[in-house]
């Protein structure tokens, strides 16, 4: 029917919307409440029995959901002495809604008790792990990871990525045991403060699972403790989203390992950041031209006789004439 609703409450087991008219009906949800429809307006059905709730009277039917608030025309009877039935009803009905309030409110408390018991357990962790790391006297480890020494202190991944105090606890192995799912949401703000120790312990995965904004957070120190072996597999496009202050601190072996892999992707600014000292000619000499044209006229001055002249052997077109006339090497 088209009505206007006061109010969808529930009493005597149902949800009943009260209305303006006095058509209240019993009415259901299936979206958790977001919004509701009346149960049929008329069926036939089986009444086991008309209770009183929440303002109206309910008759519970025998079989499925099809319950129903019901009016008598019937007036009732006098006299006889009984109870009011009314007043009996209204007696029920407030007794029943105070308890389901109660119910309420010992299922909040006992909620509450519970988050504040698991707060206080992983404090104690996080503290545990901070002081035991400090003292040198307990290994940290991640909880999901396997446990080596027994006497070991317990922090969770999802702990580690929210308490920047954690991270300069952990060993390179303690860090490589964070998933990737964890250590990708790292906050950005918070890189700064991993350790050379941990970086180094990093797994591939790890580094690849880092966003532009968290690479870019790294500070250019860090950058350079990566390993060789890791900085070699790290994917292109991951590679691609470090800085040139990150760049220049490249050693020779992560600049060979920089060149080595889809060279092609890197971007003129990286370029110019790269330091070609002591990387092997060959190296040089077997980079792409797009990359070898990039270079600037300093860069040029700073590589060593062998260095150039493998790369003009190999390809005369490796530099354009205009950057050699102003080199050290126009003669």
């Amino acid at each position: 029917e088209a009505n206007i609703w006061r109010e969808v409450a529930y009493g005597n087991g149902v949800w009943v919307a009260t209305s303006v008219d006095g058509t209240n009906r019993v009415m259901r949800s299936t979206d958790g409440g977001a919004s509701w429809s009346a149960v049929a307006a008329a069926e036939a059905n089986g009444w086991a029995g008309v209770d009183y709730g929440n303002g109206v009277w309910v008759a519970v039917a025998q079989s499925g959901t099809t319950n129903r608030v019901m009016r008598s025309l019937d007036p009732p009877a006098a006299g006889g002495g009984g109870e009011d039935p009314a007043a009996a009803a209204e007696a029920v009905r407030a007794a029943q809604e105070a308890a389901y309030v109660e119910n309420v409110r010992l299922q909040k408390l006992a909620e509450a008790a519970y988050a504040e018991n698991v707060r206080i357990v992983e404090a104690a962790r996080v503290e545990a792990a901070v002081l035991a790391a400090e003292a040198a006297v307990l290994p940290v480890f991640v909880c999901a990871a396997k446990q080596v020494d027994p006497g070991a202190v317990c922090v969770s991944a999802a702990t580690i990525i929210n308490d920047a105090r954690i991270v300069n606890t952990l060993d390179a192995q303690a860090l490589s045991a964070i998933p990737v799912e964890n250590i990708g949401r790292y906050p950005a703000q918070y890189l700064a403060q991993i350790s050379p120790v941990a970086i180094k312990g990093m797994r591939v995965a790890q580094l690849n699972s880092f966003s532009a904004e968290q690479v870019k957070a790294l500070p250019a120190a860090l950058v350079a403790e990566i390993s060789r072996t890791v900085f070699a597999k790290i994917k292109p496009a991951t590679k691609n989203k470090f800085t040139a202050t990150q760049i220049k601190s490249l050693d020779k072996g992560q600049v060979t390992s920089f060149l080595s892999r889809k060279p092609q992707k890197i971007k003129k600014s990286q370029i110019r950041a790269l330091n070609f000292t002591g990387v092997a000619p060959k190296t040089l000499a077997d980079s792409p031209r797009s990359v070898l044209r990039k270079l600037s006229v300093r860069q040029l001055n700073n590589l060593t006789n062998k260095q150039y002249n493998l790369i003009i052997t190999k390809d005369p077109q490796s530099f354009s004439e205009k950057k050699i006339q102003k080199s050290r090497f126009a003669n």
